[in-house]
């Protein structure tokens, strides 16, 4: 969404030009919250710099509705002001390429990196360097090569941006036979460096409906197959949900909260990190610290717990304690013969 200004030096005039070049190059309708998001004021503070661009015969200003909120974007002129391009800007989006190439499939890397490359041609009077394209790196275990599933991706993408139900062909797991979905796509999410879509399951015939009343997550390269239909996604939101921000990544319908004692040792990894939206670390004098959060995934807080080995205690849930007492127990065993 661009560059968020900082609110200490953001005076009223410089936020009126933010205002203005966002909903000026924006690609869709932003709400009112993301606008005072971006310009790190009140909402009623970005109403008024709103009213002011109306106004001041700067632009026309166009509201929709999306659910509950008000969207705003600047109706398009026809011939957008020449701009040069940020090398800050630039830099950093390098930057986050470099981050995330490693999950995406050869083409696309190929597309981003050309992209780049002719963006760099614009700016206005920073020199490239040749170390433009591999200012960071990332180091990755257990990564998928999605080359192969670049097509898929491509379809689903396009499900996405025109809001259409794909039929898709599915592996639930190693083993299983192959399973025929509708599905609403509704994003793209990475986590532990593979792709997975987010969407949820529809009816097979006539208008789209939900089928259930949660989002599905699908592992890309689970995919065998994914058609687009003429079928449209309208009457399918996503679902918000509520456990968003808790430790986990698979949703298991409840969230709970959890502590756990780590020996000191551990500070410099566990306590300078978020684990959970809803966190909070209690120090004892001795070093050690203990971290009460709300969880929504059990399995992986006791693989979690397992992988500090000896530097975390559970102290409750009880039934986490003593999950945790007989995962290591199956360890243990295992490797005594």
């Amino acid at each position: 969404m661009g560059r968020v200004l900082k609110k200490s030096i953001a005076s009223p005039s410089e936020k009126l030009i933010a205002l203005y070049s966002l909903l000026l190059f924006a690609r869709y309708p932003i709400s009112l919250t993301k606008i005072a998001e971006h310009l790190q004021c009140s909402k009623q503070s970005a109403l008024r710099l709103i009213e002011r661009i109306e106004t001041s015969g700067y632009g026309k200003v166009i509201r929709n509705k999306k659910g509950r909120e008000t969207v705003y974007v600047l109706a398009k002129p026809k011939n957008l002001p020449k701009i040069s391009i940020n090398a800050e800007g630039l830099y950093q989006l390098s930057l986050c390429r470099n981050f995330l190439m490693h999950m995406l499939p050869e083409q696309m890397k190929l597309n981003i990196d050309a992209v780049i490359q002719e963006a760099s041609a614009y700016l206005s009077d920073e020199p490239v360097t040749e170390d433009f394209l591999s200012v960071g790196d990332v180091y990755t275990k257990g990564s998928i090569d999605h080359t192969p599933y670049q097509p898929i991706l491509d379809t689903v993408i396009e499900a996405i941006r025109s809001h259409k139900v794909c039929n898709i062909v599915y592996t639930p797991s190693s083993g299983d036979r192959e399973k025929q979905y509708c599905l609403a796509p509704h994003r793209i999410t990475a986590f532990h460096d593979n792709l997975y879509v987010i969407g949820r399951l529809v009816t097979s015939e006539g208008v789209a409906e939900p089928i259930n009343d949660h989002n599905n997550t699908f592992a890309l390269y689970r995919f065998k197959s994914a058609e687009i239909t003429h079928r449209n996604t309208d009457m399918v939101p996503a679902i918000n949900n509520k456990s968003e921000g808790a430790f986990g990544w698979y949703d298991q319908g409840s969230t709970f909260d959890t502590s756990i004692r780590f020996i000191k040792a551990a500070a410099p990894y566990v306590a300078t990190r978020t684990w959970s939206s809803k966190q909070s670390i209690e120090y004892h004098d001795n070093g050690d610290f203990i971290l009460t959060m709300t969880v929504r995934s059990r399995n992986e807080l006791i693989s979690w717990i397992l992988s500090f080995q000896g530097a975390a205690e559970v102290l409750e849930p009880l039934d986490i304690r003593q999950s945790v007492r007989e995962a290591a127990g199956k360890i243990a065993a295992l490797h005594e013969k």
